[in-house]
């Protein structure tokens, strides 16, 4: 019976607590959501976001497991179009929004690597802004590969600037120059 009481004693203390806690909780920033106002203005942010431009490039599952489909190692049931001869330039992907993604955020850290100074020591954000431009131009190298002339994009560009977001192709010399 003592035990019965203490646990209906407990029981109000309980409720105040969760519902303190849930107003707490509510008023709490989400640890994983990058506020951008508040983004590039120490080291570990410079790191974290160039981290980030790896993902790209690390293999998928897929990739791993089907890679070499066309090797004698992997038993495949059907046969690609560039294989079968029936492939052209309007088959190559590539060229869509979300292929530009990658560049839209290399070109958001370098336009924003003023951000850092007096916070970060001036040789680090020389280093940043060196993997800012490898990445830059590992992008445009897999575009100048697939597509010859693209057009040059060192700064971001507004979702509104027609303009920019729908100009002609620059001359693969000049972008593999840049």
């Amino acid at each position: 019976m003592k035990k019965h009481i203490i646990k209906l004693a407990l029981l109000p203390l309980l409720a105040y607590v969760m519902v303190s806690c849930q107003s707490f909780l509510n008023d709490r920033e989400s640890p994983r959501k990058i506020e951008y106002n508040n983004y590039f203005y120490k080291e570990k942010d410079f790191e974290l976001y160039t981290n980030y431009l790896w993902n790209k490039y690390l293999p998928s599952a897929a990739n791993l497991t089907r890679a070499d489909q066309y090797a004698d190692n992997v038993a495949v049931s059907s046969t690609s179009r560039f294989l079968q001869g029936s492939y052209s330039a309007v088959l190559q992907d590539g060229w869509s929004t979300g292929s530009w993604t990658q560049l839209h955020a290399i070109n958001l850290m370098l336009s924003n690597m003023g951000r850092g100074e007096g916070n970060v020591a001036q040789e680090t954000l020389d280093h940043y802004e060196g993997v800012g431009r490898f990445w830059r131009a590992r992008f445009y190298y897999d575009k100048v590969w697939n597509f010859g002339n693209v057009p040059w994009y060192d700064k971001t560009i507004e979702p509104d600037d027609n303009e920019q977001l729908y100009k002609t192709r620059d001359a693969r010399e000049y972008v593999v120059h840049k």
